[in-house]
């Protein structure tokens, strides 16, 4: 299944950059810790993602008043992100899990369709072997499908996150 990824974690992050450094001097979200935290998001990895969402926790636990609520709304936003940027992930790689599973149970479903040595075919098993193997597949297509719908609305979330505070 071959299908068109949404905007690369790098760009949306550079794009997340560029909106709080257009920020008034005085927002919490454009100090250089806070700016410099998020540059570590230019290699959009899950390990990068974890420890820029601790710093800015910590951040946010020192800032009082609406600027830890900011840098909280930012922590949250790319932990979200990250989360569900993984989950695509994941279900790409289910996906790929249930084709071979399928390849596999075809072979299987090919091998009991043929003539045995008692002269008889189990078409029953050959048929229910192509039933589970379409019935896998397509439970991985779904799963794909609802994650990656999940990762679009998070954009959205994120969208309006940074609209709120550029």
């Amino acid at each position: 299944m071959k299908t068109l990824s949404p905007l690369p974690l790098s760009v949306l992050f550079l794009l997340l950059l560029s909106s709080l450094q257009a920020q008034p001097a005085s927002s919490p979200l454009t100090s250089p810790q806070v700016v410099e935290c998020l540059a570590q998001l230019k290699d959009p990895t899950l390990g990068n993602a974890v420890a820029v969402v601790g710093k800015l926790n910590a951040l946010a636990a020192s800032n009082a008043g609406e600027g830890g609520v900011a840098l909280q709304k930012l922590a949250t936003v790319i932990k979200d992100l990250f989360t569900a940027a993984n989950a695509v992930r994941m279900a790409d790689q289910g996906v790929k899990t249930a084709e071979a599973e399928a390849k596999a149970k075809e072979i299987q479903a090919q091998h009991a369709a043929k003539v045995n040595v008692f002269g008889k075919r189990n078409l029953v098993l050959a048929g229910n072997l192509r039933k589970q193997a379409a019935d896998g597949v397509a439970l991985a297509d779904k799963r794909h499908k609802a994650a990656k719908m999940g990762l679009g609305q998070q954009i959205g979330v994120t969208n309006k996150a940074l609209a709120e505070y550029s």
